[in-house]
C-alpha cells in the first residue's frame, strides 16, 4: 500500500481507496503505538490530501464496476455518493437529467437490467474498465 501511495505515477483508483483501510492494518502491525506507524500513515495521508482527494476520482471509484461489484469492498462510504450527488447537481442544471444520472447509478450498483445478467458480471473480473463500458 505504502508503494501503490508514494510513487508518482497515479494509482488504481480502486485499490488506493480500498487500501485506505490499510491504515489500521499497519497500526495493528505497530501495536498502536502512534511514534512507530505515524511516518507510514503520514504518507498515505499526504498522497491521499494531494492527489486522491479530488472528486473525480471519487466519482470514478464509485463507476468503477469492480469495486462495486465486489461484494467484499462495495462502496459504502457516504463521503463518494455526496460527492457524486454534488458533482451531478452542480454540472447537470436540468433536474430531470440529475434525477435520471442518480437513477442510472442506482441501477449500476444494484444490478438491474443488463448490469444484473451473468455476463457483465463475470466480465468485470477480467475486461479492461473502457471495454467494460462500451459492451455494457
Amino acid at each position: 500500500m505504502l508503494r501503490i501511495m508514494d510513487t508518482n505515477r497515479r494509482s488504481y483508483i480502486g485499490c488506493v481507496y480500498d487500501g485506505i483501510s490499510g491504515k489500521k492494518a499497519i497500526k495493528d502491525v505497530f501495536r498502536h503505538t502512534k511514534r512507530l506507524y505515524n511516518p507510514f500513515t503520514d504518507i498515505i495521508k499526504a498522497r491521499w490530501d494531494k492527489q486522491l482527494r479530488r472528486d473525480i476520482h471519487a466519482v470514478a471509484y464509485l463507476l468503477n464496476f469492480t469495486s462495486a461489484y465486489d461484494r467484499e469492498n462495495t462502496c459504502k462510504m457516504k463521503e463518494i455518493i455526496d460527492v457524486f450527488i454534488e458533482m451531478v447537481t452542480t454540472l447537470i442544471g436540468d433536474k430531470s437529467i440529475q434525477r435520471k444520472c442518480f437513477d442510472e447509478v442506482c441501477t449500476f450498483h444494484d444490478r438491474l437490467g443488463s448490469f444484473g445478467r451473468p455476463l457483465p458480471l463475470d466480465s468485470s473480473k477480467t475486461m479492461q474498465p473502457d471495454k467494460w463500458w462500451k459492451f455494457f
